[in-house]
């Protein structure tokens, strides 16, 4: 799991850190509004901790631009953790997104349970898998890349689903097509090869992604 700690001051930043490190093995930190969205976009974290009172973009403006922006930065759970404690500023945290509303100071081990906690809560609510800038939902057949929603038949998106998850991975059009139409390969058949052009033909961004191995099969690079 992947956790993303957004708080300009060096005390909390390693507060929380120190609290979560033996939990979770990778823990981004960003500084400022900027980097916490560089890193969300490059890291995909599956949670955020989020402090409000920022140098450049606050917290709630955050919080705003990732869940406007799923196909960018994914589905994070997102706690606000910040002295702001006004009622109006936890209702404002909740209306930009958030999903939890710590207040500072707080007690260590009600942070980590609740990280714990908002982290089953999102694996049940949602679970997506990412190539490059390409997120496909599962549980919804859901495929979108920036603003645009590509629609694509079942056996399409089976296949889109199995080059992602085997990424870098040479594999043959027998193995493709047993786990994809689950059914005997017959030598000479060409439905993989003509699925994978419709594939490549809906979705450009994988044109040069999936490679041709000529005489074997495929691999997405």
């Amino acid at each position: 799991m992947k956790v993303l700690i957004v708080d300009d001051s060096l005390m909390g930043r390693t507060l929380v850190e120190k609290v979560l490190g033996n939990e979770f093995n990778k823990i981004y930190t960003a500084t400022c509004g900027k980097a916490a969205l560089v890193m969300t976009l490059q890291h995909k974290p599956e949670f955020i901790i989020l402090d409000v009172m920022m140098p450049d973009i606050d917290g709630f403006e955050i919080c705003r631009k990732i869940r406007k922006n799923p196909n960018i930065y994914g589905f994070p759970y997102i706690m606000m953790l910040t002295g702001k404690d006004s009622d109006d500023d936890v209702i404002k945290g909740f209306e930009n997104g958030a999903d939890d509303y710590l207040k500072k100071p707080f007690n260590s081990r009600e942070l980590l349970l609740r990280v714990k906690s908002g982290l089953r809560k999102n694996n049940k609510i949602i679970k997506s898998i990412h190539y490059g800038e390409l997120t496909i939902i599962e549980e919804s057949r859901r495929v979108t890349l920036d603003e645009e929603e590509f629609k694509l038949s079942n056996t399409l998106f089976k296949l889109l689903v199995y080059f992602i998850k085997n990424k870098g991975i040479s594999l043959s059009r027998e193995l493709i097509y047993k786990n994809v139409w689950e059914d005997d390969f017959v030598k000479g058949n060409r439905t993989v090869d003509v699925y994978v052009r419709r594939l490549k033909d809906k979705i450009g961004y994988l044109e040069d992604a999936i490679e041709s191995q000529s005489g074997f099969g495929y691999r997405l690079k």
